[in-house]
Formats: C-alpha cells, sequence, structure tokens
C-alpha cells in the first residue's frame, strides 16, 4: 500500500524574498517616520508632539503592524503580491533612493512661542538671511505659538538671523540652517537680553548758565561729539538747557525711558549732582529743565569697556572752538541708564 502523498503549499510559508522586502519596506517606513517627525510633524499639524519625541512604545507598535504584513495567512493581500514579485526589490531600492535624499537634503525651521517674559504677552519676530527675508515678520502670542516651514533640497547651509522687533531690548540671533537638520527656537528663551550702557549727559551749574534756553534763537551753539576708537562719531549740533541721552538707536533709548520706574529718573539726576557738590542754591533752578525735553542722540551702541570721548565745541559766527573733552570708561556694572555730569572750565565761553 501506497504511502500517502503530502501535498505541499507553496504559499504556506513565505518566501526568503518576500521576507527580506518586508523588513527592507518597514526600515524604510520608519525612516520616513522620523523623516516626517523632524520636519512636517509640526507644519501639518502646528502642534508639538508629548515631549517632543516619538517613544519607544508607539515606535514597537509601528514596526509590528508593518511586519505583521509578512506573515499574514492570506495569500491574496496585496502586500504580498507586491513584495513577492521579481521587480518588488528594485521598487524598495528606488524608494529608498529618494528617502535618501529627502533624508540628506531636507533643512527646517520652527520658533515656538513659550510662556512670555513678565509684561510681555506678544512677539514679533523678522528672519533674514543675508539681505533677504527668510520667513515673513511673524507675530506669537497665547493662541498664536509655533511657527516655521521645511525646506527641500537644500544643498547649502544658509546663515540666518532672527531678531525680535517688538517688543525691544533682545539681542539678534545668528544660527546656521544645514541640510538635513532641523533648527528649533524658543521665544523668548534662545534670545539673549541686550545690556544697555546708555549716558545721560547733564551739564554742570556753569556749563549750563553758558548754554541756550530751549525756546532761544541764539547767536552761539555747543555741539556735542560722541566718539569711539573704530565707530563712527555722532554729532548733536545744538544742544540746550537740557539733559542729552545717547548711546543707541534712538527708538531704544526712548523705550528704555519708558521702562525706567516712576521716580527713578529724577532721583538719579539728585543723586549725581548732590555728589558732584552742585550748591543747592542752584538745584531748584536746573532740575526742572533738566529733567523734562531731553535731548535723544542716535549713536552705535555703548558696551562694557568701551571708552567713549565726549567732545563739546563752542559755535559762533561759523567758527567752532573745542573747549572741554572728557573720556568715560564703561563698566559691565554699570546701570542701562548711568547719569555723567559735563562741565566747562572757567574760562571756556567768553
Amino acid at each position: 500500500m501506497d504511502a500517502p502523498q503530502r501535498t505541499q503549499n507553496p504559499t504556506k510559508s513565505p518566501s526568503i524574498r518576500y521576507r527580506l522586502n518586508v523588513v527592507i519596506f518597514a526600515v524604510l517606513m520608519v525612516v520616513l517616520t522620523f523623516w516626517f517627525q523632524r520636519h512636517l510633524q509640526i507644519y501639518v499639524t502646528q502642534v508639538l508632539l508629548i515631549g517632543g519625541t516619538m517613544t519607544l512604545w508607539a515606535l514597537w507598535q509601528l514596526l509590528q503592524s508593518w511586519l505583521r504584513w509578512g506573515w499574514d495567512s492570506d495569500p491574496k493581500d496585496t502586500a504580498k503580491a507586491l513584495f513577492g514579485r521579481a521587480r518588488g526589490r528594485e521598487y524598495l531600492v528606488f524608494a529608498a533612493g529618494v528617502l535618501l535624499i529627502l533624508w540628506l537634503t531636507t533643512s527646517s525651521l520652527y520658533i515656538t512661542f513659550d510662556d512670555g517674559a513678565p509684561g510681555e504677552s506678544e512677539y514679533r519676530v523678522e528672519t533674514v538671511s543675508g539681505a533677504k527675508k527668510f520667513l515673513p515678520l511673524l507675530t506669537f502670542n497665547a493662541s498664536q505659538r509655533v511657527a516655521g516651514q521645511p525646506y527641500f533640497l537644500q544643498v547649502r547651509s544658509q546663515e540666518i538671523e532672527l531678531q525680535i522687533v517688538e517688543p525691544r531690548g533682545y539681542l539678534a540671533l545668528r544660527k546656521t540652517l544645514r541640510p538635513g537638520t532641523r533648527l528649533d527656537i524658543k521665544l523668548p528663551g534662545s534670545f539673549e537680553r541686550k545690556k544697555f550702557h546708555v549716558l545721560r549727559l547733564v551739564p554742570g551749574v556753569y556749563f549750563f548758565n553758558n548754554l541756550p534756553e530751549y525756546s532761544d534763537y541764539p547767536s552761539v551753539f555747543y555741539q556735542i561729539k560722541i566718539s569711539r576708537p573704530g565707530a563712527q562719531p555722532a554729532i548733536l549740533r545744538d544742544l540746550r538747557r537740557q539733559s542729552l541721552y545717547c548711546g543707541a538707536a534712538e527708538d531704544d533709548i526712548r523705550w528704555l525711558l519708558q521702562k525706567q520706574e516712576r521716580g527713578k529718573s529724577l532721583q538719579s539726576l539728585t543723586d549725581l549732582l548732590h555728589d558732584e557738590k552742585v550748591p543747592p542754591a542752584a538745584m531748584p533752578q536746573i532740575l526742572p529743565l533738566l529733567e523734562t525735553n531731553p535731548a535723544v542722540l542716535s549713536t552705535f551702541e555703548f558696551a562694557a569697556g568701551n571708552h567713549i570721548t565726549i567732545e563739546i565745541s563752542r559755535r559762533k559766527s561759523g567758527i567752532s572752538k573745542v573747549v572741554a573733552t572728557r573720556t568715560i570708561d564703561l563698566r559691565e556694572s554699570d546701570e542701562g541708564i548711568r547719569p555723567v555730569l559735563l562741565e566747562l572750565p572757567e574760562e571756556g565761553p567768553a
């Protein structure tokens, strides 16, 4: 009696080619997932993943769902029909090449709004690359927390500069956006505060009495020249009986003055005049004028360690004469606005 013949089902066990193709496909899907998460997740959904990364458990579940196709018992499954073909490997190699190009040449930039600093609920950010805008002017607040985008087929690095234009008081942030990388900028955490070194130049009593009043049409003018080695001098050509602020852009100085605590400006001025031994009898005359209607001179930004030269010239009938010069050393410990007394020698003006 013949032994019963065993029936063989070639579809019972997946072929080596099929299993290998499925493994390659699963690896490609993992790489694609991380590429998508790195460069497109935020752009598409405009929200961050919890914790910012995919958990190991989520990755394992995803991998399991893909690999399960390789052991499916249904011989008509679409995945088996695709990966079991002789040309299945060619499709996977082509997909791998495309994914490799995307992985190496995609870069992205995302700006995320954290909790703002005290008193700052909204930020406006400008992003440039050289002389060109890299992103449009962006506004961030509690309802708009994330902005940015991916850049495809980038083969060169780009130098970019981000600047918080409102509120003022932050240094520009310079970054390099390289192919295959993502830049994450925290707002305002990634930006450093500016350390201002603004000078408030206050005329002494003798200088004050020689200055024209605010409403005069004088024949004698006093000019202030502010200079520092390596910087373009700044000049105020007509100083009146007033204080003069300098050491930054005019808008920055006015912003600093607005932020000052109430009464601090007058108190620091009073302390300066007292320390410089200005006669008490002169205080009522000069204090109100020095505190109101100050002049603001837009200059290069002063920094700690600078040696600032202040030159006072007297101009009459088109002829100028330097009547006083003073050099001020700026220290790291200086306050944002430092008052300094300027005085003329008694024999200065005629």
